[in-house]
């Protein structure tokens, strides 16, 4: 938890074993101790019954008694989703008179009957926070607010207590997203005083298939019904303690140092320490010059004593020599790490970082294939053939996809360059009753239900040949246009040009996607990463260029979903065993994700060992994904922020695609 930035934990729903507020205690964790209390299924009905009131008073005190010297505890909750009544009013009471040091939280105290504006504010739309939590609690609590609620709520009470999300940010598979826009309004109001994310690990239990491999096991799998979910599925962390990748989001947006740009063509700084208590001094900086990806100097910062909460400006004086390429895309990377390594800390773990774009890419710019050579077109067996030296490009003309793509006799797809304008649906997808429609979502079917319009062929130039597809896409009330520009060098310049109308649904994803040989094995790309990322989800992945084996460009969900994605990609290269090169560039930019297996059986696999290997690898060249990584709380209750969805219009990308020798 320290190592990613985490500062606070609510022991939800009942006090945690003695040892962990220890822990809390040594390596400075704040700690929202609760008391062993829910009666979810009959909400309030035993807060207000004097039967019970010595059972709900006997759990503060329990947990009170036990755990009252530990310092890590800031505040006791009274329980969780358990309505509200003068069982709670006299546990709050009775915890206040033994220690007045500590404040008290309750989420369940919200909607007062005898505030004057309880009628009002029940009466509003969803944008309004209903400010009517009871008096016997020190803080105003929410579960999984819209941001824009969370917002009304800060300027609609009048109480002064600080407002806290007790629930927020639901981590059940890939999710998490929108976390910035969170604490962008968090630290722009000093009454928000933070959130606690659902939840900390994923509580799967490891189990064998019958021919025995391994995989982590919940609801349904152990012949228990009706219990068929993966509920307890949604950490932070997989069931053997590893980061899932949103993690790194969490990390990034939680940092205790941040720097911005006060002028970014004068090397101007500003940096904050968000500290509470250390001086920046503790930590050491460094800055980093990247071109296009990969480092070309670097160097130190001086020590800094910055208080706690206090900011201070400094300059860099950047070095001129060694910048060969003028052209180069640059970007400037501060990082910090402790000085002292603490003793939850790892020896060099970046603590804070922060990059900025000096001069940002361009087609100018960007590499392109300049071979040259002779090229042609012919039509047979179905097939729109362009030909070039050592090449052929074919074109189904019955889909008006490129269906194959040939270098010296040896195809490198497996299946089509084919439009697509479905993901596979999340955990929070399957849940969220604002997202419910996009399992059946008429997108899914839309290309196999497209009529094609036309097709056309003609030469461009001496040195390219361009291919023009038209399709209808009735069943969502879309048409779409696609080109394919191929040059005498072997390059393919794709382009795709989506229009939607107001009768159209709300749009997944707007990309391409295809099958490429299992013989190319490892990727090489430049844009964020290394880990997954998604446009929602993105500020903690550096812009950089990264290498790994294609195998580890997915995540395995314990739930098979979406997953895998990489955004802001300038290029993209896929290695063979033989040497050849398959690489797509942007235009300037697009996202990309690669899967061993189908997006179909992905979509319905219920385990990741249903995943059945596809023979090849699925390659996903994406414009954008609706917001796969969340929504601006969790889709159960809302739906995703209007900036991370499709709007109603025309939707175009395109980028390259080579076939070249390493």
């Amino acid at each position: 938890m320290k190592r990613f930035n985490f500062n606070a934990v609510r022991t939800s729903h009942y006090p945690n074993d003695p040892h962990f507020y220890e822990l809390c205690d040594q390596y400075g964790l704040y700690v929202m101790d609760e008391a062993n209390l829910e009666t979810h299924g009959v909400r309030g009905l035993l807060a207000n019954l004097p039967e019970w009131s010595g059972s709900y008073l006997e759990r503060a005190v329990r947990m009170a008694l036990r755990d009252r010297n530990h310092p890590s505890i800031i505040m006791w909750a009274l329980g969780n989703e358990s309505g509200t009544g003068p069982n709670h009013a006299a546990m709050a009471e009775w915890l206040r008179e033994l220690d007045p040091t500590r404040p008290i939280h309750y989420e369940g105290a919200q909607g007062d009957p005898t505030s004057p504006d309880y009628k009002r504010w029940n009466q509003v739309d969803a944008n309004m926070g209903n400010p009517t939590d009871r008096k016997y609690v020190d803080m105003i609590s929410r579960m999984y607010p819209r941001a824009t609620e969370l917002a009304a709520l800060a300027k609609q009470d009048q109480s002064g207590r600080p407002i806290v999300l007790c629930e927020y940010a639901h981590a059940m598979g890939n999710s998490t997203g929108n976390l910035k826009e969170y604490w962008d309004l968090i630290r722009s109001e000093p009454r928000l005083i933070g959130g606690f994310i659902w939840d900390w690990i994923d509580q799967g239990v490891t189990k064998k298939t019958k021919d025995g491999r391994e995989f982590f096991a919940y609801g349904g799998d152990f012949g228990d019904k009706p219990n068929d979910l993966n509920f307890c599925i949604n950490g932070t962390i997989t069931a053997d303690r590893k980061p899932k990748p949103a993690m790194w989001e969490c990390k990034k947006i939680f940092q205790p140092v941040e720097v911005a740009a006060k002028d970014l063509s004068k090397f101007l700084f500003v940096v904050s320490n968000r500290h509470n208590f250390t001086n920046l001094s503790a930590l050491k900086g460094s800055w980093k010059l990247l071109a296009n990806g990969v480092v070309e100097s670097q160097g130190v910062l001086p020590e800094m004593s910055v208080a706690p909460g206090e900011q201070k400006e400094f300059s860099l004086a950047m070095p001129t020599s060694g910048q060969a390429n003028s052209k180069a895309e640059r970007v400037l990377r501060f990082e910090f790490r402790y000085a002292k390594s603490p003793a939850w800390g790892v020896e060099g773990d970046v603590v804070a970082w922060d990059e900025f774009v000096s001069s940002k890419l361009t087609k100018s710019n960007a590499e392109s294939s300049t071979a040259k050579g002779s090229l042609s077109s012919d039509e047979k067996d179905g097939l729109a053939v362009v030909s070039g030296s050592g090449f052929e490009v074919h074109v189904d003309k019955t889909t008006g996809q490129i269906s194959s793509i040939v270098r010296n006799g040896k195809n490198v797809l497996a299946s089509p360059v084919t439009p697509n304008f479905w993901r596979a649906v999340t955990d929070n997808d399957r849940r969220g009753a604002k997202n419910r429609k996009l399992v059946s979502d008429p997108w899914k079917t839309a290309l196999g239900n497209a009529k094609l319009v036309s097709m056309d062929i003609k030469n461009s130039n001496d040195q390219s040949i361009l291919v023009s597809v038209e399709h209808e896409l009735n069943s969502v009330s879309a048409k779409l246009k696609s080109t394919y520009q191929v040059s005498s060098g072997g390059e393919i310049a794709v382009e795709a040009e989506l229009e939607t109308s107001e009768n159209s649904p709300p749009l997944p994803r707007f990309g391409m996607t295809m099958g490429v040989a299992a013989e190319f094995n490892r990727v090489a790309f430049y844009g964020r990463g290394p880990h997954e990322n998604y446009w929602d989800r993105k500020t903690g992945a550096a812009l950089g260029v990264y290498e790994m084996p294609l195998a580890e460009v997915s995540f395995d969900y314990v739930r098979p979903q979406e997953n895998g994605n990489r955004e802001d990609c300038r290029w993209l290269k896929l290695f063979d065993t033989d040497g050849q090169v398959l690489r797509f560039d942007g235009d300037p930019t697009f996202s990309f994700s690669a899967w061993p297996y189908t997006l179909n059986t992905l979509d319905e696999a219920m385990h990741t060992t249903d995943l059945k290997p596809a023979g090849f690898t699925t390659l996903n060249i994406d414009y954008r994904q609706q917001g796969v990584g969340g929504d601006d709380s969790w889709s159960f209750r809302s739906a995703p922020l209007p900036k991370y969805q499709f709007k109603q219009g025309k939707y175009k990308f395109s980028f390259r695609l080579s076939l070249d020798k390493k």
